[in-house]
């Protein structure tokens, strides 16, 4: 399996090995069946109202750093609900996207199949993690549906679960200042990664 390939430090917990790789089994599902639905000639008018809410989603949690929700909601106790996620790094694992974004003229998403305005490239990463529902909650017992934002996962994870900062993917560095934002870019960022080997090789990076 992908996942304990690419993260070796998750084979301790063997049902959230298993959880995340059912995950992406999910996504592969979703891109298949938006592939198949851009071929019919009713697509155009009858768009997948899966990747309408997606983009509205995104486009909603770009531009305010309040937790939005789509699939998952989570209730406002407070502090965590506030905490903005660092949402702009650059990812270099996220294909590029099919069109200069600079000329700011819209294209067709090559995952949602939707007809997008995007303007640079954090924004495009953003759009393709929301498309992937690229956060899992972390807690393998946890009904939780995927997440399509940093910021609606990790509320959830705050508000619900978590009272520690261990990560169960991937190593922690030991020189850092733990914070709960850094300890929730660096558990987003290997949910990213992994959701990202799911794309189609004539669209991923090598």
């Amino acid at each position: 399996m992908h996942v304990r390939e690419k993260f070796p430090w998750a084979k301790g917990n063997e049902p959230l090995v298993r959880k995340l790789g059912r995950a992406n089994a999910q996504r592969r599902k979703w891109l298949e069946s938006r592939r198949q639905g851009c071929e019919s000639p009713l697509y155009q008018s009858h768009l997948d109202s899966k990747a309408l809410k997606t983009y509205a989603n995104y486009q909603k949690d770009s531009s305010s750093s309040t937790a939005t929700t789509t699939r998952a909601t989570a209730t406002d106790s407070g502090g965590s609900s506030s905490m903005k996620m660092d949402e702009d790094e650059p990812e270099s694992l996220v294909p590029e996207p099919p069109s200069d974004l600079t000329s700011g003229r819209r294209f067709r998403c090559p995952y949602c199949y939707i007809q997008v305005e995007i303007s640079n490239t954090p924004e495009w990463q953003r759009h393709v993690f929301a498309d992937l529902s690229s956060y899992t909650c972390t807690f393998d017992s946890c009904p939780a549906p995927l997440f399509e934002t940093r910021q609606q996962w990790f509320q959830h994870e705050m508000e619900v679960h978590r009272k520690h900062w261990q990560c169960d993917i991937g190593s922690m560095p030991s020189d850092w200042e733990l914070t709960p934002q850094a300890f929730g870019n660096h558990l987003a960022k290997h949910l990213e990664e992994l959701s990202l080997f799911v794309l189609p090789p004539t669209t991923a990076n090598d």
